[in-house]
Parts: structure tokens; C-alpha cells; sequence
């Protein structure tokens, strides 16, 4: 049979090399994900071997979304994370904090740490809003997960989103929808620029698991081979799984409803960290557009 010739101004090298790249994101998105599922294990494990936070589980949720890991500490009918109408937290809450910057301080992702309310209003005309409370709890997380070591310079924003992303879509004046959500954003979504072909090897090998690959007493004669094979990160790829929905009973305790005014003058009158009081709560924007989870959710007891 002839060999074809291949000459070399047939070959596009830009395709090529946008293939490769684009086969590399794929890769890392995976490793990513391993390293997301492990995190989701260990905060679990912390919590189990915590005695007194055990019974708390319920108000923590993790999943893995199109952004990242996604960790939630959500309030329940009967047991908020912070008092009535302020971003006081509670103990349990801290400590619940200080868990979850325990194990992902040394992951490489960086973070968004955004507050939520539920959908109860205060009174019209009233200084501070849900924009303001879901903002200072949000700053109060990051205030807690800092002190408990997580580095200052991988929080990538601090987000207030008031009333406008409800867990429980259906049931506005759910508990579960007054949560502080803490996510570790995948590398993609926070490049100024596409990496090259060796950035991106070089993130997954920084970012790879050491897998336990098992051997095979049959292949002695490839030893050399073997070696070279364990430079190379090893991707265990598994199928996507269906989220669940999540589901809330009817509510028959909630948080006292804000339509009073918690002050005379109806402003915040809560120090900030100068030791100046807060009139005015600076307002934050969120950078990313969230999106519905699309794989591998695991739920813990």
C-alpha cells in the first residue's frame, strides 16, 4: 500500500493546538471535579467526628455546579445561623465555618462567599434592606473563615444577593432560602486570559490526586514504561449523575418577619471594623451568573 505524504504546510497548526487546548480544559475540569468530590468527603468526615455539630448536617449542603464547589450552610424551620435581622452568627455557625476553611484552605481554587434572604421585606421606606442584611452576613463568613486561616488573598468576592436567588424557589419565605453559600470557582472562570498549552498542563499537574493505581504482576517486561506513566496526572473519568430536587416541608416557624423597624431611625447601627457605625452598607455586585447544578451531586446523611 502507498503511504500517504503529509507535507507540512497541509497541517493547520492553530487547529491543532486549539484541540489540544480544549482537550486539556476537559482534563482539568475533571480534576477539578475529583478534588471538589474528595473536599465534599472530608468536610463530612469533620463534621462526624465533631460531636456537637453532628446534629447540624442538615443545615449543610454541597454540590458540584458549572462554577465549582458549591457549599452551603442553610437555616431550618426552628434554628437560624444568625440573629433575627442582623449578621450576629451564632456559635454553631463559626464552627461550622471554621470546618469547612479547614479542609479547602489548601486547595488552589479561589472563592466566592455570598449571602441570601429570604423573600420578607422590611417596612417601605426603611434605610436598610435584604440587600444590606445578605451583604454584612456575607462579610461576617468571610470574617469567620479568616480568622479560622483561610488566606485573605484567595477571596474573590464577597457578594450580597438579598432576595433574588432563592434555594426554594416556590416558597420565598422558606428558612432554606436565608443561607451564606461558599463556592471555590473553577479555574476557568477566573482567567484574565486563555492559558496556554503548558499552563494547562502544569494546573492539572499541580491540581492532580495521587491515585492508587493498581499493578499488573503480568507486565514486568514494561517497567520502563510504567515509569513514564507516573508522571502523568491519573484521571479517573465517571458518569454524570442526575441532580436531585431539593425539597422543603411547609414552614411553620420562620424568622420574625422585618416589617418593623429594628431601630428608631430605621438605619444599621452596628459597628464596622474601624469601630464606626454603619449607616449606609456598602452594596456588592456579583461577577458571576449562577447556574443549575450539572453533575455528580452528593448527598451525606
Amino acid at each position: 500500500m502507498e503511504k500517504e505524504n503529509i507535507r507540512a504546510e497541509d497541517v493547520d497548526i492553530d487547529a491543532m493546538t486549539e484541540l489540544e487546548r480544549q482537550r486539556l480544559e476537559e482534563e482539568l475540569q475533571d480534576v477539578e471535579d475529583k478534588r471538589f468530590e474528595e473536599a465534599m468527603e472530608d468536610i463530612n468526615q469533620e463534621i462526624a467526628e465533631t460531636p456537637e455539630l453532628q446534629r447540624l448536617s442538615e443545615h449543610l449542603m454541597m454540590d458540584i455546579t458549572p462554577e465549582g464547589l458549591r457549599i452551603q450552610i442553610v437555616d431550618q424551620d426552628g434554628r437560624s445561623m444568625f440573629a433575627i435581622g442582623s449578621a450576629d452568627m451564632y456559635p454553631f455557625m463559626n464552627e461550622l465555618l471554621a470546618k469547612v476553611a479547614t479542609v479547602i484552605k489548601d486547595m488552589p481554587n479561589v472563592i466566592s462567599i455570598r449571602g441570601h434572604t429570604d423573600g420578607t421585606q422590611y417596612a417601605p421606606g426603611a434605610r436598610y434592606n435584604n440587600w444590606d442584611l445578605s451583604s454584612d452576613r456575607a462579610q461576617s463568613s468571610r470574617r469567620a473563615i479568616t480568622e479560622a486561616g483561610y488566606p485573605e488573598d484567595k477571596i474573590q468576592n464577597v457578594v450580597g444577593k438579598a432576595d433574588r436567588d432563592h434555594l426554594i424557589p416556590e416558597d420565598p419565605n422558606s428558612a432554606q432560602n436565608r443561607r451564606i453559600s461558599i463556592i471555590l470557582l473553577r479555574d476557568q472562570l477566573t482567567r484574565t486570559q486563555p492559558a496556554s498549552i503548558e499552563e494547562l498542563q502544569e494546573k492539572i499537574n499541580n491540581n492532580a490526586l495521587n491515585f492508587d493505581v493498581p499493578s499488573n504482576n503480568n507486565d514486568n517486561n514494561n517497567s520502563a514504561e510504567e515509569e513514564q506513566r507516573e508522571t502523568v496526572p491519573v484521571i479517573i473519568r465517571r458518569s454524570p449523575q442526575q441532580n436531585s430536587n431539593t425539597s422543603s416541608n411547609s414552614n411553620t416557624e420562620r424568622e420574625e418577619p422585618r416589617t418593623q423597624d429594628r431601630s428608631n431611625n430605621n438605619t444599621d447601627t452596628r459597628n464596622n471594623d474601624d469601630g464606626q457605625q454603619n449607616t449606609a452598607p456598602v452594596i456588592l455586585e456579583d461577577s458571576f451568573i449562577p447556574q443549575e447544578p450539572r453533575r455528580r451531586v452528593l448527598e451525606f446523611p
